[in-house]
């Protein structure tokens, strides 16, 4: 039977667990990898043939060469930054991950963010709480007219527009092909400015200094994509000095967010724990597709030897 470690926490069910059980010499760690520490990463994976991961769980170069026994990474997940990829492809191990699982709930949420932000409804909500009752102090902004600039246009990018679109905001996209001239104008002119990017090299803090010296004053920012899409400091800086503008953040750089973040300061910055992909729906797909990949590799052959990563 083909050895199958599952290396953190997963959203396979029960039934799902005892299945493989049932068919592969299966062990489950239930708790996630702490800190991403590769060392923890070699220790669960030790002997395994197929792994599976979560975003928390990093396979990088030494992970490769330090698991001979390795022939497939399944991540439960949307995007694949955790793996190096040109590695597993250079010892034969085959990676697979879910895009676009949750593309409409994140999309959802999105528009959800936008919305509460043009209406000012958290601040609305905190002063009531505090005992106010100021109806004059919230004025919003209606959606028509108002620019959408989506950063990034894959499967959740194109939900997005769909659905702002639908409400009568005017939508620009950025994709890895648009002009500089081009993304500078859509950010200029943007009411809201939301990220749906990859992160690699070229997208790393996307919204930095140069680029939110560009937004308006009042601009609404959403990121639920990856935290490494923002510097985080820049971000920071920007919202102390522009008071009117909102960030609503699902993903940080470093997660969960420190107790001495900067974020915890500033009363533009609304922080939610990485729940922007999370749904009834998208939690069985996920589930649904991750065991089907997993029954597949496990029914596949195996080959006898694997390239050496170097």
């Amino acid at each position: 039977m083909k050895s199958v470690k599952i290396l953190g926490r997963t959203n396979l069910r029960p039934r799902q667990i005892e299945r493989l059980a049932a068919i592969c010499d299966l062990e489950v760690f239930e708790s996630n990898v702490l800190n991403r520490s590769i060392d923890e990463v070699i220790r669960r994976a030790d002997n395994a043939e197929i792994a599976l991961i979560n975003a928390f769980t990093p396979i990088d170069r030494r992970a490769v060469g330090s698991l001979p026994a390795l022939r497939a990474v399944v991540s439960c997940s949307a995007g694949i930054d955790h793996v190096d990829l040109s590695a597993c492809g250079e010892a034969g191990i085959r990676v697979f991950w879910f895009p676009g699982y949750s593309a409409r709930t994140l999309a959802e949420k999105t528009l959800a963010f936008i919305l509460m932000g043009l209406n000012r409804i958290l601040p609305a909500v905190q002063s009531v709480r505090t005992g106010e009752w100021d109806y004059l102090a919230f004025q919003g902004r209606e959606a028509p007219r108002r620019v959408v600039a989506v950063l990034g246009y894959g499967a959740t990018g194109r939900i997005v527009r769909e659905l702002c679109e639908s409400l009568g905001f005017l939508v620009e996209t950025v994709n890895s092909r648009t002009p500089s001239d081009d993304i500078r104008r859509i950010l200029k002119q943007a009411d809201i400015v939301t990220l749906h990017l990859s992160l690699n090299q070229k997208t790393e803090r996307y919204l930095r200094k140069e680029t939110l010296r560009m937004l308006k004053d009042d601009v609404i920012i959403v990121n639920t994509a990856r935290g490494g899409l923002i510097h985080d400091r820049d971000l920071v800086d920007f919202l102390r000095g522009h008071p009117q503008a909102t960030a609503f953040l699902d993903v940080l750089a470093t997660e969960p967010m420190p107790t001495n973040s900067d974020y915890r300061d500033v009363s533009n910055a609304v922080v939610t724990p990485h729940i922007g992909w999370n749904s009834v729906e998208s939690d069985a797909r996920l589930a649904d597709q991750t065991m089907q990949k997993l029954i597949d590799l496990i029914e596949q052959p195996v080959p006898a030897s694997r390239g050496t990563a170097k």
